[in-house]
């Protein structure tokens, strides 16, 4: 058979199986891949009620929405025991008093509210120390 121009002896449906299996791949991929990728992207979160948790399990819960610059900080408490999260705060750079407060014993539980932050944002933990105030 000659050759003609513009015909390359492919039939049409040989033409439409490679762009058909990466499109399927793709799609699969993206499948995949979102329910992974979506919250790292995400750049807010809720910071969760983590009141009278051990530091253990309060790193874990704040660690889980996203929260990774953390520091704890031991401290009087008269509402929670040694080594319980009594208070998170914003590290903003002020002295600790004067820090933003996110959860605490006024604001946990029911009256937690709807609050989101950017999951960069520096937080201050305070641990009761076992030491009334």
């Amino acid at each position: 058979m000659a050759n003609v121009p513009g015909v390359s002896g492919r039939s049409f449906l040989d033409g439409l199986v490679y762009p058909l299996i990466v499109l399927v791949t793709g799609f699969i991929l993206a499948a995949w891949l979102t329910p992974v990728l979506v919250p790292l992207w995400d750049g807010n979160a809720r910071v969760p009620n983590v009141y009278n948790q051990s530091e253990n399990a309060g790193r874990a819960h704040l660690e889980d929405a996203g929260f990774r610059n953390l520091t704890f900080h031991s401290d009087c408490s008269s509402s929670v025991a040694a080594g319980q999260i009594r208070e998170v705060l914003v590290d903003n750079g002020a002295p600790i008093e004067d820090e933003t407060s996110l959860v605490n014993k006024y604001v946990s539980g029911e009256n937690t509210p709807v609050l989101e932050i950017s999951k960069a944002t520096p937080l201050v933990v305070k641990l009761g120390n076992g030491e009334a105030c």
